[in-house]
């Protein structure tokens, strides 16, 4: 053993820095051992040079027809996804840090991760618990691996810091899915809600639900095949892409991204601001939508479909409006105003209303845009 120059405390031989004061041993000095961001006399919460790491796995049977997960994961991805077993796999990679190796191995013993399973009316409930010393957090880090019987209904409560979740292949009721610093990935579920938020990270999902919620900043949001009733998309700073999205309700919003893909709603509303809105619109549904976008253009391609009526409210400022549509009876036509209605639209199948507004953006409207 070795002791601290600065304060006397007994250290591991391969210490490069005091665990009591934070000053370089002689090891430390010798090999010029750097702390980023240490001061001098600054409260030490431990210089992570050395790392312990430990794979830890809970199995066992599961015998209903419905589960709950809850995993509170810090530091670290999780995966969760559905397999042909009865039964439910938990499999952890923890990894914890220190300034030897001595109390690397030390703080991964400190680091408790049970399991807790309770069985109650048709449920299995699986709980993953963190027990460890709170003043150590950022010295740990676990990677989550789950898989769960693919004909079971499965809730789920997930959460990351400082890690993605990628969830797949499941089908069940309510799905809480959040993350900080972390991508989203959730792929072939079939659930009543989906709740999905992070930051600083994108969302990518193919999903069916009865209610979905996207919401990230700092990060794009793309969904492909959504089926459901009511989608709504929150981010900033990111895109929005739109994949073949059937949804009676669709509420979108962003800022400095643009807006793509093709739409098939009872009632859209979406908005961007620097940033391009580009839609197809489906020709399966009435509805009404409501798209505006400052700084950037409007593109919205129309179907040329004989059973489709359109009723179009369009404005911008410092620009122009095109339109290539056939039958339309215009009630205003300017270069930056339109107002116009199929001819004989209310005999129409499909009744189509869009109101489109920009700013120092160029509108486009027509069943041949390219």
């Amino acid at each position: 053993m070795v002791y601290c120059t600065y304060c006397g405390k007994e250290l591991a031989e391969d210490a490069l820095f005091c665990s009591q004061c934070g000053e370089r041993t002689q090891k430390g000095e010798e090999t010029h051992a750097r702390f980023p961001g240490r001061t001098r006399f600054a409260p030490w919460h431990g210089y992570q040079a050395y790392e312990a790491m430990e794979e830890r796995s809970f199995t066992g049977e599961v015998a209903t027809e419905r589960v709950f997960l809850q995993v509170l994961n810090i530091n670290g991805p999780v995966h969760v996804t559905s397999w042909d077993k009865q039964e439910y796999s938990v499999q952890l990679q923890v990894k914890a840090r220190g300034p030897s190796q001595e109390e690397a191995e030390k703080n991964l013993k400190l680091f408790q991760t049970p399991l807790n399973k309770e069985l109650s009316e048709g449920l299995t409930k699986l709980v993953l618990v963190y027990d460890y010393p709170r003043e150590w957090g950022r010295g740990y880090s676990v990677d989550v691996d789950v898989r769960l019987p693919e004909k079971a209904s499965v809730d789920l409560d997930l959460g990351s810091s400082n890690g993605g979740i990628e969830v797949s292949a499941l089908k069940g009721g309510e799905m809480k899915i959040r993350s900080s610093n972390g991508k989203l990935t959730l792929q072939d579920l079939d659930a009543k809600t989906v709740t999905s938020e992070t930051s600083n990270g994108r969302i990518e999902a193919k999903v069916q639900a009865q209610d979905m919620t996207m919401t990230t900043s700092n990060g794009p949001i793309e969904i492909s095949g959504f089926q459901g009733n009511r989608l709504e998309i929150h981010t900033s700073n990111g895109a929005i892409h739109l994949h073949d999205i059937s949804a009676q309700s669709l509420v979108g919003r962003t800022s400095n991204g643009r807006i793509e893909g093709k739409i098939d709603a009872g009632e859209s509303n979406l908005s961007t601001s620097n940033g391009q809105v580009d839609l197809a619109f489906a020709a399966t549904r009435s509805g009404r939508h409501r798209l505006h976008t400052s700084m950037g253009s409007v593109r919205l391609h129309l179907p040329s479909d004989s059973r489709v009526g359109y009723d179009l409210d369009l404005h911008t400022t410092h620009r122009r409006i095109d339109i290539d549509i056939p039958n339309l009876a215009f009630r205003r036509s300017y270069r930056d105003e339109v107002l116009a209605t199929t001819t004989d639209f209310d005999a129409k199948e499909i009744k189509l209303s869009i109101e489109a507004s920009t700013s120092q953006g160029r509108i486009e409207a027509g069943t041949t845009l390219s």
